[in-house]
């Protein structure tokens, strides 16, 4: 889920007329996240306990709107679009993405799903992944504009930012690990 967001807000990212290069009050667009995070990590339980309790076609339907609020731009037209994520933000997404991570969390058949190797493989990768994918993005990109069409770009990217993710999440993240909990004994 994490790389398909990822993958959505690059490509907003890269056809927006938004001024990224100066505008550094739009990174307050994603203190929704950090606040959601917050609120999440605070009443997990609660919220697992909430949504344990409701029926399972109930289940089904936040799925489906959690999905739609990531994908909540796309219901707009595009001349519309960026006026509505000046309004909103990244609110809806970040409310997308809670609800899915809930959702995960409280269904057993989707905790199954997410026991999977090559899932698990993706989680301990993501945080490497997060720091390096747009360096890599934005090097082919440059590098390969106009002798790649996008396609090959995007998927050069994803490659080339598995490897590196992986590498840096045995070299860094893993010792680094390690020794916190060496520290907090």
């Amino acid at each position: 889920m994490g790389l398909y967001v990822v993958g959505r807000g690059g490509h907003w990212y890269t056809n927006s007329s938004l001024n990224y290069e100066n505008d550094y009050l739009l990174t307050l667009m994603f203190v929704y996240q950090f606040f959601a995070g917050a609120i999440l990590a605070r009443h997990y339980r609660m919220l697992l306990t909430v949504v344990s309790s409701l029926r399972p076609s109930l289940h089904w339907s936040l799925l489906g709107l959690g999905f739609a609020l990531i994908q909540y731009d796309a219901f707009f037209p595009s001349e519309a679009q960026e006026a509505i994520i000046r309004v909103l933000g990244q609110l809806p997404t970040t409310l997308g993405v809670v609800i899915l991570l809930v959702m995960a969390c409280a269904n057993t058949r989707l905790r199954k799903i997410l026991q999977y190797p090559s899932l698990q493989f993706i989680g301990k990768i993501s945080y490497s992944f997060y720091l390096v994918h747009a360096i890599v993005l934005l090097s082919l990109a440059h590098q390969f504009h106009g002798l790649l069409s996008y396609w090959a770009i995007s998927l050069a990217t994803v490659v080339l930012s598995v490897v590196i993710a992986w590498v840096l999440f045995l070299a860094v993240e893993k010792p680094t690990m390690a020794l916190s909990r060496r520290l907090a004994k």
